[in-house]
């Protein structure tokens, strides 16, 4: 095995910041949903991060050391982004579930003649398939299981902008729900008003 060179050790620190300025925007993402923080876990990878990188610092560390403590450091960022992504993964999912539960209604099904319904029914598939081929490949391969967690970020965020898109059309107000409650009942409410007049007036008719 061929020794390290201070041009391995210069390689590998420019891909590991590479790796790093590309994953930050994905970490600000998740403390702008987390409402301004990180979770514990994903801190401490950060943190291990910048101390294997410190360590390269010492006086007298050798390429070789230098080379080792890099390779850990980078360790440490592939378990950042895996726990960043599973993360922004489980707040999108609790999001979408609750946005549904509140607001769901058939008139999801109309918008945009159909066409609205069908990519976020596709877009949920797509979740719900990678969601599930991750959790397959949590104990046996991380470099998959890290990619599966990517592509159902990426759908799910592809739901979460169509629920954007659409959130006047999908929310509906008070009086929006009574319009169509009224539309839908339209003849039910006709005959039970009409009905209401008619014994009304013969009820006083009778009376005198």
């Amino acid at each position: 095995m061929k020794p390290v060179t201070p041009a391995d050790v210069q390689k590998l620190y420019l891909e590991l910041t590479e790796g790093y300025t590309q994953f930050r925007p994905i970490l600000a993402t998740l403390q702008e949903k987390n409402g301004g923080d990180l979770i514990p876990a994903i801190k401490n990878e950060i943190r291990a991060i910048n101390d294997h990188i410190a360590r390269c610092y010492i006086t007298d560390a050798t390429p070789d050391q230098q080379f080792h403590e890099l390779v850990k450091a980078d360790g440490h960022l592939r378990r950042a982004i895996y726990d960043t992504f599973k993360q922004l993964n489980i707040l999108y999912h609790d999001f979408i579930r609750e946005y549904d539960d509140r607001h769901f209604g058939n008139h999801w099904h109309k918008i945009d003649n159909g066409a609205f319904w069908e990519q976020y029914a596709t877009q949920r598939l797509e979740v719900d398939k990678w969601i599930h081929e991750a959790k397959q490949a949590e104990s046996e391969n991380k470099d998959e299981t890290q990619t599966y967690y990517t592509n159902a970020y990426i759908a799910q965020s592809e739901v979460y902008r169509l629920i954007r898109l659409h959130k006047k059309e999908l929310e509906l107000t008070w009086c929006d729900k009574l319009e169509r409650w009224f539309r839908s009942h339209r003849a039910w409410v006709l005959w039970t008003v009409f009905g209401t007049l008619v014994s009304a007036i013969v009820c006083k008719a009778v009376t005198g």
